[in-house]
């Protein structure tokens, strides 16, 4: 354990950890990275947090404060964004969540209601569902709330941020 915590960094072997058929080379690995996988100490019988329940210390010990990362999706109004298998895969995310009302504003400097994937910032990856390519023109946010572009669908793919997916499902 204390090769895998990185106290003691292995100078010859292999520590191999395989989640869900994939093998990991943890001596290749960063302690974020192990992190990252779901893999944690908690430090067992050394009492140094005594008044913390054991639940509690496995949640201290797991936790980790990172970046967190942002993608926008677009999808066809009738279908239903996969979230948590299609976009997780594309994007190569272990867990998503949708961000806030705040959060969305301030990241993209727009308001709410009217977010246009024109107008995010070059570091934010903007998947497009394929299905979006099928409509002869799409309608997206203006940058603000009442205002709304119509444009051809492939105008979309033009821009340097942007991915076709297979991202969404039917309702």
């Amino acid at each position: 354990m204390t090769g895998v915590a990185w106290r003691v960094r292995p100078t010859r072997g292999l520590m191999q950890l395989t989640i869900d058929g994939s093998a990991h080379d943890l001596t290749r690995l960063s302690p974020e990275a192990i992190v990252d996988l779901g893999v944690a100490m908690v430090p067992e019988g050394r009492r140094l947090f005594p008044k913390l329940t054991v639940l509690e210390n496995l949640m201290l010990g797991a936790f980790r404060t990172a970046p967190r990362k942002s993608v926008a999706c677009l999808v066809r109004a009738s279908m239903r964004l996969d979230v948590n298998h299609r976009v997780a895969a594309a994007v190569g995310f272990k867990r998503l969540s949708f961000a806030s009302s705040e959060e969305a504003a301030q990241l993209s400097g727009q308001e709410i209601g009217g977010v246009t994937l024109v107008a995010l910032p070059a570091d934010v990856p903007v998947l497009v569902d394929a299905h979006v390519l099928e409509r002869a023109s799409v309608i997206i946010g203006g940058g603000n709330r009442p205002s709304k572009v119509r444009l051809d669908p492939r105008e979309l793919e033009k821009l340097p941020n942007v991915r076709i997916a297979d991202i969404a499902i039917a309702r």
